[in-house]
C-alpha cells in the first residue's frame, strides 16, 4: 500500500491507520511505509527500514551506495523526527508500529 494513492479514496485528511500485522510471518519493512509513517525523507525511510530488518549500518552504507558517516547521520534525523533517543529505540518504534 502506498499511502499517497490509497489516502485519497478515504477522504484529504487521514484520521487514522490501522495496521494489520501477523505476529507469527516477519518480513523486511517496507521504508516508503515507514517514510510515510513517521514524516521521514525517503532516505531516512529506507535507512530505519534497513535497520529494523537487522542489516548492520556498513551492509546499508554499501546497499544505498553511501557513507557510514551519511548512514549515521540519517540515524539521528529519523530520531529526531520519531522522538527516539538510542537506535534500538527507532528499531523497536518501527517494528511495534507494524511497519516490518
Amino acid at each position: 500500500m502506498v499511502p499517497e494513492q490509497s489516502l485519497g479514496a478515504f477522504g484529504s485528511q487521514p484520521v487514522i491507520l490501522m495496521s494489520v500485522v501477523h505476529p507469527g510471518v516477519t518480513s523486511a519493512p517496507d521504508a516508503a511505509f515507514v517514510a510515510a509513517m513517521f514524516d521521514l525523507t525517503p532516505a531516512e525511510g529506507r535507512v530505519a527500514a534497513l535497520l529494523a530488518g537487522g542489516q548492520p549500518l556498513d551492509r546499508i552504507a554499501e546497499a544505498l551506495g553511501v557513507t557510514i558517516n551519511t548512514i549515521r547521520v540519517h540515524i539521528v534525523h529519523a530520531m529526531r523526527k520519531t522522538r527516539t533517543h538510542r537506535q534500538s529505540d527507532l528499531v523497536a518504534l518501527v517494528l511495534r508500529m507494524g511497519c516490518g
